[in-house]
């Protein structure tokens, strides 16, 4: 529970979560981020712009100039972080546990069926 409350306290006073990634399994840092509120900036690759939709800000995480320019544009503009908040609880909202549970059930259960 502690670490539960700093990593909250952490999203939540955050400027953003910076989130530069080259692969990616499916995103779970940026959606935890979106659903407390906190701006993310991310990259377009593997499952990140199906996780995030247009509420974050993209970035090339090759590119520290890229990944700045999206910091500074944060920084400079309270209504875009406003806006990201908004839309990031929005998206972040589209994926729950239990939708989760069922489709890996379905997965590990027609596998099973199938032997």
């Amino acid at each position: 529970r502690v670490l539960f409350r700093s990593l909250r306290a952490l999203y939540e006073n955050a400027l953003a979560l910076v989130y530069p990634s080259f692969h990616e399994g499916f995103g779970l840092p940026p959606l935890e981020a979106m659903a407390l509120g906190c701006p993310v900036v991310t990259s377009r690759r593997s499952s990140l712009p199906e996780v995030c939709g247009d509420a974050v800000l993209y970035c090339d995480p090759a590119s520290p100039k890229s990944i700045a320019g999206q910091l500074r544009q944060l920084y400079d503009s309270p209504g875009l972080r406003d806006e990201l908040r908004i839309k990031g609880r929005a998206q972040a909202a589209n994926f729950k546990w239990r939708d989760c549970a069922r489709k890996w059930w379905d997965v590990v259960s027609t596998a099973a069926n199938h032997d």
